[in-house]
């Protein structure tokens, strides 16, 4: 389980199979097992499913109780495709019976905050969206996590972000509300496999005590290595270093219209003071 997250940059004395109970490991292997999923099954699901899906986003940690994020779900082919076109028209949110568009919300605290008469200057500063942002972040783990343990697979979709402002005018979205980040949810095909994707070594991540990136050169080397090999095997592309493809990415670009994304967080009305 372990070994395929690192491939040959696992880290020592770290052995799950052997060391945690039946219980212990089979929510472990959920989350270290996780792999994006980029062509679904167009079958419906249980009637059950959005709802814990909700509960489990809703039941994640958030900061002072203010619960700053909504979640729209969208399930018509027709709406869904009309969303799609707006979020970088991938294959798959087409194909996948359930997107999730998670969104940071301050719209319901500002609606407090004029009922109540009560000022409302922390909603002007930045880290207002800052918080609310985490917030949304953690809801919408939450709910990939479940969606995985239910036995669904799940696509992250930042390309909500890509045409923020009509995106925002079709999903008719209040003053204070900005669409984060989508979740397609789905069954998966499994007969595309892609693996499970390798990862930085764990000691280019974690810092103890205080900061060290002495050894990033050679942890950089060692995945590209790592990382290469695993595009070779399952997806046959030349993203042979992954270290050239950030490089490129930044060069090129990348933002496919998020370049504009603070625009439309003033024009949605949110403080960045």
């Amino acid at each position: 389980m372990v070994s395929n997250r690192y491939k040959d940059t696992i880290p020592l004395d770290l052995d799950l199979d052997t060391s945690l109970a039946p219980s212990q490991l089979a929510t472990l292997s959920t989350i270290i097992t996780h792999r994006t999923i980029r062509s679904f099954h167009n079958t419906p699901l249980p009637s059950s499913t959005l709802p814990i899906l909700l509960v489990s986003a809703q039941s994640a940690s958030t900061s002072s109780m203010l619960q700053t994020y909504s979640i729209l779900a969208i399930r018509d082919s027709a709406h869904k495709a009309a969303v799609a076109q707006l979020s970088g028209n991938q294959p798959f949110l087409h194909s996948a019976p359930l997107f999730l568009i998670f969104c940071a919300d301050l719209a319901r605290i500002a609606s407090l905050v004029t009922k109540n008469k009560t000022l409302g200057k922390p909603l002007e500063k930045f880290d207002m969206l800052l918080t609310a942002s985490i917030g949304t972040s953690i809801a919408g783990q939450n709910a990939a996590i479940a969606a995985e343990a239910l036995g669904l697979g799940i696509s992250y979709v930042g390309g909500v972000r890509n045409h923020a402002a009509e995106l925002s005018e079709l999903l008719r979205l209040p003053p204070r509300v900005f669409s984060l980040f989508g979740i397609a949810v789905g069954y998966a095909d499994t007969s595309v496999e892609e693996g499970v994707k390798p990862r930085l070594p764990m000691s280019e991540m974690l810092h103890l005590e205080t900061w060290d990136d002495s050894e990033q050169e050679r942890n950089v080397e060692r995945y590209d290595e790592v990382l290469g090999r695993h595009y070779h095997r399952y997806l046959n592309v030349g993203r042979n270093h992954w270290s050239e493809f950030v490089a490129r990415w930044h060069a090129d670009g990348g933002l496919e219209g998020r370049e504009h994304v603070r625009g439309v967080l003033e024009g949605q009305g949110f403080g960045l003071e």
